[in-house]
């Protein structure tokens, strides 16, 4: 007996494009309703009950949306015991920089390109939320920036046509890792038309109308709306131009779908870097505090084990060493690979 999941197909080009393979350490960040996270939990999964596959880490800000997408994703199966389900605010998602292989940035955006599908949007839509929006867009793919390991790629998407929501937060990122990541140039889809970034827009205010820079919002807006503008909203300026062509954006008209944008970004050296202290004069500095123990997950009791024996029949010899026991009666498998990231001594089990 299989199951089905519906996705619609621009929905599911960020994780298709992203190259997620088995072994991969993967994190959604903004990860209900969870159809991608589905996505990225099928090529991540193990062949069988005894092998082993990779791990994939859901970030869901609302308890309530996490429970939902928890609930989907586990009719995964065994596929689950590389499967978490985390509730953290996204921009401040905690755990050591450079752990992920992989990493979905599905960001909350204003959502024009979801306006056919949803057309009761209109009653709520203003071109304001994406100014609104941009800070906080920024902020999570910064964060997802730093999570990533080097030689990593993140698929940073939106169902926004508005590239203050798009290209201004990937031009925004690249310019505030200094060159740790690079955008690179997506794979072709059979059958999928595409148009490619825009290297040029206008920034709008529904008052004064298009404003030349930054420099000029702040001289013509009111001093009260001023901080609505931010720098990284403009086209970046000067010879250091990103190739912003190199994203990808999915048209309504072009083949009957949805709105939709995605940009690859691959991290090619190591950010943030590590902070270094110099001592001042007269400061008296703290000697340095023994390393963190690891974490040890709650094993089973051997009670446990010899009830699942009697219902399942000899175990694999790793599943002793694997089974994470929650409460008396409840007992989840860890994948290996997943394990790594809940015993890590400063992810503090990432807050399953």
């Amino acid at each position: 007996q299989g199951f089905a999941s519906r996705q619609e197909v621009v929905s599911a080009v960020p994780v298709t494009l992203l190259g997620v393979d088995a072994g991969h350490a993967v994190l959604d960040m903004c990860a209900a309703p969870g159809s991608k996270t589905l996505q990225a939990l099928e090529k991540v999964g193990s062949d069988g009950i005894g092998s082993e596959g990779g791990s994939v880490v859901a970030n869901e800000v609302s308890a309530w949306r996490g429970h939902v997408l928890a609930r989907r994703c586990a009719v995964q199966g065994h596929s689950c015991k590389g499967f978490a389900v985390v509730q953290h605010r996204a921009q401040t998602f905690p755990g050591p920089t450079g752990i992920f292989d992989r990493i979905v940035c599905d960001v909350p955006c204003s959502g024009d390109g979801a306006l056919r599908k949803y057309p009761e949007k209109w009653k709520n839509w203003s071109p304001h939320i994406g100014r609104q929006l941009h800070a906080l867009q920024l902020q999570i793919a910064l964060r997802a920036s730093a999570l990533l390991r080097v030689g990593g790629v993140l698929s940073y998407s939106t169902c926004s046509f508005n590239p203050i929501e798009n290209e201004a937060v990937v031009a925004a990122v690249l310019r505030s890792t200094g060159g740790a990541l690079e955008l690179l140039a997506a794979p072709r889809l059979p059958g999928l038309e595409v148009r490619p970034g825009q290297r040029r827009w206008r920034v709008v205010d529904e008052a004064l109308g298009p404003l030349a820079s930054h420099e000029a919002a702040m001289r013509e807006v009111p001093k009260l709306q001023r901080r609505r503008y931010r720098k990284t909203m403009w086209p970046p300026e000067g010879e250091a131009v990103p190739p912003l062509e190199r994203c990808v954006r999915l048209l309504p008209f072009l083949q009957n779908t949805g709105g939709f944008f995605v940009a690859l970004l691959r991290k090619t050296t190591p950010w943030p870097l590590p902070r270094t202290f110099s001592p001042n004069v007269g400061l008296s500095l703290k000697p340095p505090s023994a390393p963190p123990t690891e974490d040890v997950l709650p094993g089973c009791s051997k009670d446990t084990l010899h009830e699942l024996e009697s219902a399942l029949g000899p175990l694999p010899k790793s599943w002793p060493s694997r089974l994470y026991a929650k409460g008396r009666r409840r007992v989840f498998l860890c994948a290996a690979s997943l394990q790594s990231l809940l015993v890590s001594p400063r992810s503090r089990r990432l807050g399953v």
